[in-house]
């Protein structure tokens, strides 16, 4: 039996090819991270080459920035608005250092999502409330991924000609300033500005994809729980052999018999939902910690800049920027929060069963299911902590853009919400700056 199941996840692992994909509920996201590079379809030489292409274009642009900021270490204005584009790009890289490193652990991630959806699609063709809940999901993931591509191009158009337009004819750069670049051949300042704003534009896409990748798969996990506590929720004599359970029964069966046979299937169904959870978060939980870490290093040296840049193209960059790093980290909590809330709900739809006319070895299957269910499920940022809506609140104040604004323009305003440890960023960086 061991032998077999190394077997089935040896098979799991094997590189999914364009054709494996065209089926899948992850379809969009997966040929999306192929198309930039991350994920081979099943990959070539010529693929690899365009692997190696994005990594090394990434590193230049990192390396452009990391001079710059030596070069210009006095200036904490140059220092901090360089900060902002390599954390971002360092944020990106070790997301991009985790996917391709446990490539054949997402291959798993992809054919256990596929094979979930699959084993309950069935219930919801006969319930209309469930087969309009299932295809709004589907609408939910693919929106989810639209809206945050339509962000990022929308920064893309604010960030990356900002340059010519707020400084004509004064050849700066987009993120970092290189001494020199102003002095140069047309070429070379042409070089400069297109590396960063392809190093930018490439790594920043790869980390948001595979932050709407796991959105997207907790989404449909979510999905497959609501699922389940409707087909829980129907488990009574009357209706244990109706269409929309879809069970054929020996006519000679009880309805008893046929009731207790239904909840085996669902508490099949659930260990099977506890096991990908449980799964989802080993594959997870070190790109959610990356998330967090740099996210908060972002937003930080971000209002910063917002805050005291003498530049109002600057502050305007900045100020359209601050809400992407909490988004994505919103992103996880939200989805990982619904997951538990769906998980708990499973007490509650047994509870809401035909129990009371059951038979004892139903309720006595019924009471441990219910012990298990009521059980939080967690999904974690580097096994550290869990993540959740509470998690985000207890890390974010109201207040805090508010307070940005109100040190430079005399308001107040409550329209964000972001990590206290971006504020204490913000704070150690305007007392640096206080006293030069």
């Amino acid at each position: 039996m061991e032998r077999r199941n190394t077997r089935d996840e040896a098979t799991e692992a094997d590189v999914l090819t364009w054709g494996d994909t065209a089926d899948s509920v992850l379809k969009y996201n997966i040929r999306q991270l192929n198309v930039w590079g991350v994920w081979p379809l099943p990959g070539s030489a010529l693929f690899h080459a365009y692997t190696v292409f994005i990594f090394a274009m990434g590193l230049g642009g990192l390396a452009q920035d990391l001079t710059g900021v030596y070069v210009s270490w006095s200036d904490l204005q140059e220092v901090t608005m360089a900060l902002i584009h390599i954390l971002s790009v360092c944020g990106g890289f070790v997301k991009l250092a985790f996917f391709i490193r446990r490539r054949p652990m997402f291959n798993v991630l992809v054919r256990r999502t596929d094979q979930l959806v699959s084993a309950q699609k069935e219930f919801c063709a006969s319930d209309e409330s469930l087969r309009a809940t299932f295809k709004a999901s589907h609408r939910k993931a693919v929106y989810i991924t639209l809206l945050a591509y339509g962000y990022l191009f929308l920064q893309g158009g604010i960030w990356l000609p900002m340059p010519l337009i707020a400084y004509p004819g004064q050849r700066k750069l987009p993120f970092v300033q290189v001494p020199g670049a102003d002095t140069t051949s047309v070429y070379l300042y042409a070089l400069l500005y297109t590396l960063q704003c392809l190093s930018s534009m490439f790594i920043t896409f790869v980390g948001v994809t595979i932050d709407c990748f796991f959105a997207v798969v907790m989404i449909h996990t979510v999905m497959q729980f609501r699922i389940l506590n409707a087909r829980i929720k129907a488990l009574r004599p009357d209706v244990a052999a109706s269409a929309s359970c879809r069970i054929v029964v020996d006519r000679q069966t009880n309805f008893h018999d046929n009731m207790y046979n239904q909840l085996c299937q669902c508490i099949q169904t659930h260990q099977r939902l506890l096991r990908f959870v449980s799964f989802l978060d080993s594959v997870m939980n070190p790109i959610v910690m990356t998330q967090f870490t740099f996210g908060v290093m972002v937003a930080g040296v971000t209002l910063f800049q917002a805050t005291f840049s003498p530049s109002n193209s600057t502050i305007f960059k900045c100020v359209t920027w601050l809400p992407m790093p909490s988004t994505q980290i919103f992103l996880y909590c939200w989805g990982a929060h619904d997951i538990m809330d769906q998980g708990e709900a499973v007490s509650e739809a047994l509870y809401s069963c035909g129990w009371v006319e059951a038979p004892a070895y139903f309720r006595r299957a019924m009471r441990i299911v219910m012990c298990c269910a009521q059980r939080p499920l967690s999904l974690t940022a580097g096994r550290v902590y869990a993540i959740n809506r509470a998690t985000f609140i207890s890390v974010s104040t109201t207040p805090l853009f508010g307070r940005a604004l109100a040190v430079r323009y005399k308001v107040f305003s409550h329209n964000s919400l972001l990590m206290n440890a971006a504020y204490s960023y913000y704070t150690l960086l305007r007392q640096v700056n206080g006293r030069d």
